[in-house]
């Protein structure tokens, strides 16, 4: 699941009111929980993401893999490719592998097995 999943997932659950964003949580120390895979960069395509995503949760989600982002941007940094390779790294390089996904309100967990996260077998 790449951090840009993430930005846009929340907690499904019937009765939960404010189950975004999730939390992720590793099952272990792992090396193979969190996998670097490579992407092509394409600027203008990380700009047009960045404008959909909340960036506020991207930033924190972003520091807990050690990641290290502009607390906030301007529309100058949209032309600044280093910041944008950096946004790149984060919403499209990292992948979980294995964990899960807690909702902040319900407390309810959703398994991600293989990198796909499963939102329908909450426990």
């Amino acid at each position: 699941m790449r951090l840009l999943t993430h930005n846009f997932l929340k907690c499904n659950e019937e009765n939960c009111t404010g189950g975004y964003p999730l939390q992720i949580k590793l099952d272990d120390t792992s090396s193979e929980n969190v996998k670097i895979l490579e992407q092509d960069f394409n600027k203008e395509f990380v700009k047009n993401v960045l404008s959909k995503v909340d960036y506020d949760v991207l930033y924190n989600t972003a520091k807990q893999f050690g990641i290290s982002l502009l607390f906030s941007y301007t529309s100058q940094h949209l032309e600044d490719e280093g910041f944008l390779n950096s946004i790149h790294h984060a919403l499209f390089k990292i992948h979980i592998m294995e964990g899960s996904l807690i909702c902040p309100q319900c407390h309810v967990s959703f398994p991600i097995k293989d990198g796909i996260p499963n939102m329908l077998k909450g426990n």
